[in-house]
């Protein structure tokens, strides 16, 4: 690490599982970023590719990268989300902690932009916009930063994780959690839970209108940005008979306040979801 300031130092997490199509330029604009400190942890799901050669050859010329040990199966970016916060040496020596996809672009002043935030908000989390893009040159922002409501964390994440930046100290009780959480191998939602952890204890959030990522879209995308008749039929099938479901489940148990499904649809639709008309959907 370099001798910048403590507040601008950045753990980042990145999980990959044959990236090696788009990871050179996803770590590229991490170790470019601008007015930060930063450390890349790196956890990668057995791959058939050479993702594990790529960053071999980026350990060799930057030491500001850490590889954890390489040969396990995970299944799913959760799991192997959750086996970083679990095993990465993320010290109180960094003032936050970044996740990372494999496959998006970050603008160069992401990060010391969230850091300057949050200290301006005194915010423990912080997300933002994203800018959707395709391989024929479209782009289509996508707005996150609707106004939270009081249920929301049960029923949605704040954005796209690989937007989140979060306090060492909210990161450190999740961490705690975590290791704590007997359900979380069943978990496909890593932000959506990390969220929900936040919001139930009180930390405050914040959720920036600038766009700081370009958010790569193809056939591999887990979730993917919400466009279009077929995404939108797709997210209303996770809806209906798929993760979501699961997922909120397990979420109202551990963040739920022991309040039953009755009683959560007694607070009205629009406690529900930030989109009112998604907020809608999920009430019916």
């Amino acid at each position: 690490m370099s001798n910048l300031s403590h507040d601008n130092s950045f753990a980042v997490l990145l999980t990959v599982y044959n990236g090696a199509k788009f990871l050179n330029e996803q770590i590229d604009s991490i170790l470019s970023q601008k007015m930060v400190d930063v450390h890349i942890f790196v956890s990668i799901d057995k791959s058939t590719d050479n993702s594990l050669q790529i960053v071999k050859s980026y350990m060799k010329s930057f030491s500001n990268i850490t590889l954890l040990p390489y040969g396990e199966v995970y299944g799913s970016a959760a799991k192997n989300f959750f086996r970083l916060i679990l095993e990465a040496d993320v010290s109180s020596n960094f003032q936050y902690i970044a996740l990372s996809d494999q496959d998006d672009i970050w603008a160069e002043e992401k990060l010391y932009r969230a850091a300057s935030i949050m200290r301006e908000r005194d915010c423990s989390g912080y997300s933002s916009n994203l800018n959707a893009f395709w391989p024929d040159g479209q782009q289509e922002l996508i707005v996150k930063n609707r106004n939270a409501t009081s249920l929301d964390f049960l029923y949605e994440s704040a954005s796209a994780g690989c937007t989140f930046c979060l306090s060492f100290t909210l990161y450190d009780g999740f961490k705690s959690f975590l290791a704590s959480c007997s359900e979380r191998d069943y978990i496909s939602s890593h932000d959506w839970l990390i969220y929900a952890y936040s919001r139930s204890n009180g930390e405050r959030w914040f959720c920036d209108d600038r766009a700081m990522i370009f958010y790569r879209q193809h056939a591999n995308n887990v979730v993917g940005a919400n466009i279009g008749l077929f995404a939108k039929l797709k997210r209303i099938t996770c809806l209906l008979f798929g993760w979501y479901r699961y997922d909120q489940s397990i979420i109202a148990k551990y963040f739920g306040y022991g309040e039953s499904r009755f009683e959560r649809l007694s607070r009205g639709v629009g406690a529900f979801r930030r989109n009112p008309a998604e907020s809608f959907v999920i009430f019916f």
